[in-house]
């Protein structure tokens, strides 16, 4: 088998609360220490089985609505992280993702060491990965989009 990038989910996970949406950063221990959106892969599952899953076993919180967005996140791994795989890096479909406001996020330590909630532009600021601020903010676009649609709807 010729190496190849391994497909998966990145998940902008939101809360609306007080009318303001609020993003679920992760402080990520494994793969390089840093602040992150939720991500994750699994062989042979369908991409929303993938981002339910991560969903629960990474912070225990259930998905209230689920949008595909039209982007993509591919980087390659370290060359030593190649080594022995046959898996060059991650392509991940990006998707948005909103929660109870009211639930309790549960980090599963050995994935994520902490977890913050937070507007676009600080989140934009502590994000370690510049594909996945791109991620942030295209997700923001459509969610804002969307809330303005709904928002005309009901007036």
């Amino acid at each position: 088998m010729s190496p190849h990038f391994r497909e998966g989910i990145a998940g902008v996970v939101y809360r609306l609360k007080d009318s303001k949406i609020e993003y679920l950063l992760l402080y990520g221990l494994r793969h390089g220490r840093g602040w992150k959106l939720l991500k994750g892969s699994h062989r042979n599952m369908p991409e929303i089985e993938v981002l339910n899953k991560e969903l629960e076993d990474e912070v225990k919180l259930k998905a209230k609505k689920v949008q595909k967005i039209p982007f993509r996140i591919t980087y390659e791994f370290p060359k030593w992280r190649q080594r022995g795989y046959q898996v060059m890096g991650q392509d991940l479909q990006v998707y948005a993702v909103e929660v109870d406001p009211t639930a309790q996020v549960q980090p599963d330590f050995r994935e994520n060491f902490d977890y913050h909630w937070a507007g676009l532009n600080e989140a934009k600021k502590i994000l370690k990965l510049e594909s996945h601020k791109n991620a942030l903010e295209k997700a923001d676009e459509l969610i804002r989009k969307q809330l303005d649609t709904e928002r005309k709807v009901r007036e």
